[in-house]
């Protein structure tokens, strides 16, 4: 995730890049970013580390772009009150920031703010967790699931392409009937002379490349994300309409979560950087819950 949204800050530095050849900015305040999800059940660590910079100089490379030194604090609120905060501080290895020695566990359903100062400039945003869901996969359903935790044996559980929306849904528990925002991220493991096209384009049954396989920013066609609007029926969704997202054989994980509607905004809104719910800059912070699931696709 954390590759995933640097690739998506360059594109988006490059559009501003380009949209100020042509025309006035449409936005006054483009000349920071900040973008992090929090994940219920994770801190702030390493996997999860919170991106901050400047958009200005499109042509800096990622490591020159990010701050280091500014004043990053995250709060947790409930009515109005902080509960806990923690500061975030510059981790190298992550290029951005964490919370250095896990003092604030995020909870689903729990509200955040972010606060950061640098330079006299303020820039904030805030987050409510979505509660957390329970991703069964084809376990209530099956004896012997497809899809099941990732395998420390090797012994993987396989699932037949064919079979997939009919045999084997993804099913999702909720704690309420409440309509939610759900994101789903299917993320091909083999290698790319190893991932073989399940609706193979021209003929080719395998990428030419890496780069045909990590593809755009999104690392498209490698990982194929998705996200919707669902309203469970009795505490469950059947997400049985996934087959045309596996566009692989082999070993296959699948992100399963609930989203914010910062994050939703973020994703689908065509000036997305815009939407996600930073006051004083562009980017993201959002939230999200979930699991991930691992099964081994075959014909």
């Amino acid at each position: 995730m954390k590759n995933f949204i640097i690739l998506a800050l360059v594109s988006i530095l490059l559009l501003i890049s380009c949209s100020d050849n042509t025309a006035p900015r449409r936005y006054s305040e483009l000349s920071y970013y900040l973008c992090g999800i929090l994940e219920a059940g994770y801190f702030v660590d390493t996997d999860h580390a919170l991106l901050f910079g400047k958009t200005r100089d499109i042509s800096m490379m990622d490591s020159e772009i990010a701050i280091e030194n500014a004043e990053i604090n995250l709060y947790e609120i409930s009515d109005d009150q902080i509960i806990q905060s923690v500061n975030l501080v510059w981790d190298e290895s992550a290029d951005g920031y964490i919370d250095q020695d896990g003092q604030l566990l995020i909870i689903a359903g729990s509200k955040y703010r972010i606060e950061v100062s640098y330079n006299n400039t303020q820039i904030s945003g805030e987050t409510t967790v979505p509660l957390e869901i329970a991703v069964f996969g084809d376990s209530l359903v099956n004896e012997i699931p497809a899809w099941n935790d990732y395998p420390e044996d090797d012994q993987w559980s396989e699932l037949k392409l064919d079979e997939a929306n009919t045999n084997h849904p993804i099913q999702i528990g909720t704690q309420n009937n409440e309509e939610f925002n759900l994101l789903t991220e299917f993320y091909c493991l083999e290698e790319y002379w190893e991932a073989e096209y399940t609706y193979p384009p021209e003929d080719n049954d395998f990428p030419q490349d890496a780069q045909e396989y990590m593809g755009d920013v999104h690392q498209y066609p490698r990982r194929n994300m998705g996200y919707y609007m669902y309203q469970p029926e009795n505490l469950i969704v059947d997400f049985n309409s996934y087959q045309s997202s596996l566009l692989f054989y082999g070993k296959t994980e699948v992100s399963v979560y609930s989203i914010d509607s910062n994050y939703l905004k973020y994703l689908y809104k065509s000036d997305g950087y815009t939407q996600g719910g930073i006051i004083g800059g562009i980017g993201i912070f959002g939230s999200k819950s979930g699991e991930k699931l691992y099964t081994r696709v075959i014909k």
